[in-house]
């Protein structure tokens, strides 16, 4: 099953990266307009090497100008973005953070508010991360929720999360898949902010590279991370609260990282 789902997550990611070409994207920088030959070489490089970016081409300039309207309260806490014009693209961290969640948008992966907002700069909750692993892994698309209809239904054994919680199938679903874990008074802590450690943590399940981690806590979750490029471009301490931007950092990386069964 993860295998199929991974090959339509990697077809979904080759269309949208199409589609930006298409739509004229740019080489970081240089101005360069991207062919179509170029499509692997951008999904390969990362945000280091190429970094796209809507709009017009000239100089290693790009009007970014509309972001585009997001679907309605799906993540609970999101946010709408525009960009500046003309702006000629660097590294810093908000151009990063804009990239980013700018192709999660387009992926579907990162939703906005009723308001049609990001809000990338607030921190991230530990639901809300689980809402956006599960849709990098397409798991919504197979699970419908892991409906009672649906063939398995998945106990939640977290007695702070209700059926009347937002991210309850979400929640039910990264069970299923052992994406989760909680604590040992059978507390999830939902609306606790996420540390990078700890959302890197739930990104490598869902990758399969758990029992690839030889070190304890914390240490080897974040060897592991830096070892797969998976906390590139963010240069934070493992128990930092990170934001909603530096999520989309690190599931645009987790993107490029190959499953392992």
């Amino acid at each position: 099953m993860k295998n199929i789902i991974f090959k339509i997550r990697e077809i979904c990611i080759f269309v949208i990266m199409i589609t930006m070409v298409l739509q004229g994207q740019v080489y970081a920088n240089t101005g360069e307009a991207v062919g179509g030959g170029a499509v692997n070489d951008i999904m390969e490089a990362g945000i280091n090497e190429a970094v796209p970016v809507t709009g017009k081409t000239g100089n290693g300039k790009a009007d970014a100008g509309e972001a585009g309207e997001y679907e309605n309260g799906s993540d609970g806490a999101a946010a709408g973005m525009t960009g500046a014009g003309d702006t000629g693209i660097d590294e810093s961290e908000e151009s990063i953070e804009t990239v980013c969640s700018s192709a999660l948008v387009n992926l579907s992966i990162l939703r906005g508010n009723e308001n049609g907002e990001l809000n990338l700069q607030n921190n991230i909750t530990r639901r809300e991360m689980i809402v956006l692993v599960n849709r990098m892994m397409a798991y919504e698309y197979f699970e419908g929720g892991v409906s009672e209809n649906n063939g398995q239904v998945v106990e939640i054994p977290f007695k702070d999360v209700s059926q009347a919680d937002w991210a309850y199938n979400d929640i039910r679903v990264a069970l299923k898949y052992q994406l989760i874990k909680g604590y040992t008074d059978n507390t999830l802590r939902p609306d606790n902010h996420i540390s990078l450690v700890e959302a890197c943590a739930l990104l490598l399940r869902a990758l399969g590279y758990e029992k690839t981690i030889y070190k304890g806590w914390p240490e080897g979750v974040l060897e592991k991370s830096k070892e797969l490029g998976l906390d590139k471009n963010l240069d934070l301490p493992g128990d930092k609260i990170i934001t909603r931007g530096e999520a989309s950092i690190l599931i645009y990386n987790a993107l490029s990282i190959k499953f392992v069964e």
